[in-house]
């Protein structure tokens, strides 16, 4: 759960791998995604590999991570069934946190893209006291997830229109 809201696709945290939130798990600095935000460079130190420059950068990196876009905020909360697009939905859709953790199960099924399943595991997700507090502890950190409107063009030559193109598997290699 904390590496996966350490990852790129979630709150993209840098120099946050498998290999250091495993050292960071066992020693018992991290036990949730919010203790991350209470890590000192004295804690850091105590890591393998860890040295002044690699401690700042980590430091860094997490100070960084405060300032997200509310689409990727979602994202490394971990709901069920969410994934990349559905977060965007949700943000687009939400706008804000406040907003997100209080649409009813019917609201979210109102949104184009996401099913019964999903809206379920979402309006569960938010009636958890724990998950609740969770986010409560992100955003006393200073964790402050940033509405980004995406900016699209109508009444574009491309406007409605999908392109498929056509790639052999060596591309991906």
């Amino acid at each position: 759960r904390i590496q996966y809201f350490a990852s790129k696709q979630a709150l993209d945290i840098e120099h946050m791998g498998e290999k250091v939130v495993e050292q960071l798990v066992e020693r018992g600095l991290v036990t949730q995604p919010s203790d991350i935000y209470l890590l000192t460079e004295q804690d850091l130190a105590r890591l393998d590999g860890f040295k002044e420059k690699s401690i700042q950068n980590l430091l860094d990196s997490i100070e960084a991570s405060k300032k997200c876009p509310f689409s990727r905020f979602i994202m490394a909360l971990g709901i069920k069934y969410v994934g990349t697009e559905t977060a965007d939905l949700l943000a687009s859709h939400a706008k804000d946190l406040e907003h997100l953790m209080h649409l009813k199960e019917e609201d979210l099924l109102a949104i184009e893209g996401i099913g019964e399943k999903t809206a379920n595991a979402i309006s569960d997700y938010f009636q958890d006291r724990s998950h609740l507090e969770e986010i409560r502890l992100l955003l006393s950190h200073g964790v402050s997830p940033q509405f980004v409107k995406k900016k699209t063009i109508s009444n574009h030559l491309f406007s409605g229109r999908t392109f498929v193109g056509k790639c052999a598997l060596s591309d991906f290699t």
